[in-house]
């Protein structure tokens, strides 16, 4: 790589030379820098910096070298980069680690949200983008797996289901490039995917304790896997006995749905067998996805300006007997936005429009006087749910 890298640095310099020959050692890519740079600033970005450090244990003391000695007082932005989310967050930063305390900055890229994950797909329509999407999630690798010219389906069969494809293994590798104990978080994932999503249950069927337990979960939800979510009237989230876990990764999600429990069949050669079961289960499965893009247009709606109104929180409502999939609130001025996620057909039925907007709900809080508008969606308007949210937060619903 040194000498890919350094050939790269010299074309950029307009050295031919360095741009045909390389550099020896790192030592003297970073004096070559030093020399170089004079007063303009230049990013120098290291891509896969885990997989340089793994080839290399000493490629951390190299660059706390170049850096103390050679960078530091130069205009070069060195930027490190790496796909491992453990060795980036807690390698490289760490008080152990020879670049410690030489950091300036970090930024963590979030997986793509669907508005910008379906400009991957941009001959498919909308539906489409979105049923790409509950499969692939936004990470884009992924994303670029599936061929535009191709249906769901068949990409599913091609792309995922043949043991020779890149994503079929794919959630193995991951937890395996992660964890030290990738066998054990496995475990949990699939309990978890299995709907067993309270601590007392994973701990029930995994046979963790719960105090280890505990630790492995905050560990996951480091990893962006899983997420724990409490119903969004909850006043103190993190101390909420509510609170149940669920995969957030959409591709995580799959593959424990629908590739996982049908490994035998795919291993046997009877893919098709599993694309049954996919097609029978698929309905179900985008509309627990697309409530996740219905939350998406509601921030960016407020974003523009065309919420409502200036809602603070943004979730699931849920107790024993009822469940509303979305609930957006505003506990100052005491308005609560409540919507039904539902139907696979026609999601953007689900979006709000002008008409909906003005011809809502009256809400008044209770013994505050004040009153607000909320839209509902006609048809299946989960209407019990609607009055459970509202009783609790004190408001009252008036027609």
């Amino acid at each position: 790589m040194l000498k890919e890298f350094s050939m790269e640095v010299g074309r950029f310099f307009g050295d031919i030379g360095v741009s045909l020959a390389g550099l020896p050692d790192w030592v003297m890519l970073f004096k070559y820098l030093r020399e170089k740079v004079g007063g303009k600033r230049v990013p120098v970005v290291v891509d896969e910096f885990p997989f340089l450090a793994g080839a290399n244990r000493a490629m951390p003391s190299l660059f706390q070298r170049g850096w103390d000695e050679h960078l530091r007082h130069t205009n070069v932005f060195l930027i490190l980069c790496g796909s491992s989310i453990s060795m980036m967050e807690k390698g490289v930063p760490s008080y152990r680690s020879p670049l410690y305390g030489r950091r300036t900055g970090q930024l963590f890229f979030q997986p793509l949200k669907f508005n910008d994950a379906r400009k991957f797909f941009p001959r498919k329509g909308l539906g489409e983008q979105m049923e790409f999407y509950a499969v692939l999630g936004g990470t884009p690798a992924y994303l670029l797996q599936f061929s535009e010219e191709k249906d769901l389906i068949e990409n599913i069969r091609e792309r995922v289901l043949r043991r020779d494809a890149f994503l079929y293994n794919e959630v193995e590798f991951v937890l395996r490039g992660e964890l030290k104990e990738p066998r054990k978080y496995f475990t949990i994932l699939k309990e978890i995917a299995f709907g067993r999503t309270k601590l007392n249950d994973i701990s029930r069927a995994t046979g963790v304790e719960r105090g280890i337990l505990s630790r492995y979960l905050s560990i996951l939800e480091d990893l962006r896997v899983i997420r724990r979510s409490v119903p969004v009237t909850e006043k103190h989230p993190h101390k909420s006995r509510k609170g149940v876990y669920e995969i957030e990764d959409n591709f995580f999600k799959f593959w424990f749905e629908f590739v996982f429990p049908n490994r035998s069949y795919i291993e046997g050669g009877e893919p098709e067998l599993v694309i049954k079961k996919i097609i029978e289960g698929l309905d179900a499965y985008l509309g627990r996805v697309f409530e996740e893009v219905c939350s998406e247009a509601l921030w960016w709606m407020l974003k523009l300006g065309r919420a409502p109104f200036t809602f603070t929180e943004l979730g699931k409502w849920w107790s024993r007997e009822d469940e509303v999939d979305i609930v957006a609130l505003n506990e100052r001025t005491k308005e609560v936005l409540s919507r039904s996620a539902s139907g696979r057909k026609s999601p953007s039925a689900w979006m709000w429009s002008r008409t909906c907007s003005r011809s809502g709900m009256r809400w008044t809080g209770r013994g505050k006087g004040g009153r607000s508008t909320s839209p509902f969606s006609r048809g299946r308007a989960l209407k019990d749910p609607a009055r459970g949210v509202a009783r609790k937060m004190g408001f009252w619903r008036w027609t």
